[in-house]
């Protein structure tokens, strides 16, 4: 299913753990995502800040720590073009790392593959989302559990409005 394509334990090998778990970006395409989605999704490469489709081409933007890799002068043309490619009424849902959360600013400044990251906040994050002219941005923290602490994460969504999950999601209508 698409939690296991996209949610998997990272390879130790790789600076992951037993209890850790590592969001794979989109846009690595490998033989393990393929043979879970198969020819179900076609992946674009955005470059230049244009996605080659069509204005209102899609109903769903699902940007899933990415946003972090790109500099943040960067970032307002890159949402302004993600709009133009989504329908009207159109969801889209950002996903990043929180730089609030200690752990999750010690697991980054650990990874090679973060080392030119930088954390931007959930509050900085959403204007941005709303300076792109989407419509009703909203907040949300997740994933406050490790692993050894699954148990407890039944309570997950009730703490949606603690700034100290590990990430965040903002989520708006076009």
């Amino acid at each position: 299913d698409l939690w296991d394509a996209l949610y998997k334990p990272w390879p130790e090998d790789q600076g992951g753990s037993e209890d850790g778990v590592r969001i794979r970006l989109p846009f690595v395409i490998t033989a393990d995502a393929r043979t879970h989605i198969g020819d179900a999704a076609k992946f674009l490469i955005m470059t230049e800040d244009v996605i080659p489709v069509d204005d209102g081409h899609f109903g769903l933007a699902f940007v899933s720590c990415v946003l972090h890799h790109v500099p943040v002068e960067r970032h307002a043309s890159m949402l302004r073009e993600i709009r133009r490619v989504m329908a009207a009424g159109a969801l889209l849902t950002i996903y990043e790392h929180n730089p609030w959360n200690p752990l999750t600013v010690r697991a980054v400044k650990a990874c090679e593959f973060d080392e030119n990251a930088v954390l931007l906040a959930a509050p900085r994050m959403k204007q941005a989302v709303a300076a792109a002219a989407f419509n009703t941005p909203q907040t949300r923290y997740v994933v406050f559990y490790p692993n050894v602490l699954r148990f407890m994460r039944w309570s997950e969504p009730l703490l949606g409005w603690l700034p100290l999950g590990a990430q965040y999601c903002v989520s708006a209508v076009r």
